[in-house]
C-alpha cells in the first residue's frame, strides 16, 4: 500500500538509506506485535518469538548484504 500511495502522492521514505530505515521499521513492527498479544484472549507475549523475530531481521540483512556484494554491477 506504502508503494503504490507513496508512488502516486511522490513520498521518497526509503529513498536514503533504505535498509537501516527497513531494519527500524520491522524491528518496531515485531515488537509491537509482540505487545500487541498482551491484550488478545487468545494470545500471550513470548520474549522467544521476539527474539525469533528480530533474528529474521538479522538474517534477512545478512543476506541482502551478501547479494549486494555478489551481483554489483560494475559501472
Amino acid at each position: 500500500m506504502y508503494l503504490v500511495s507513496g508512488q502516486w502522492l511522490g513520498f521518497n521514505l526509503f529513498s536514503n538509506n533504505a535498509l537501516v530505515k527497513f531494519i527500524v521499521v520491522t524491528a518496531l513492527l515485531a515488537t509491537v506485535t509482540e505487545v500487541v498479544q498482551r491484550w488478545v484472549p487468545a494470545r500471550a507475549f513470548n520474549p522467544m518469538d521476539w527474539i525469533s523475530n528480530i533474528s529474521g531481521i538479522a538474517l534477512g540483512v545478512i543476506i541482502i548484504k551478501i547479494q549486494e556484494g555478489r551481483f554489483k554491477i560494475e559501472e
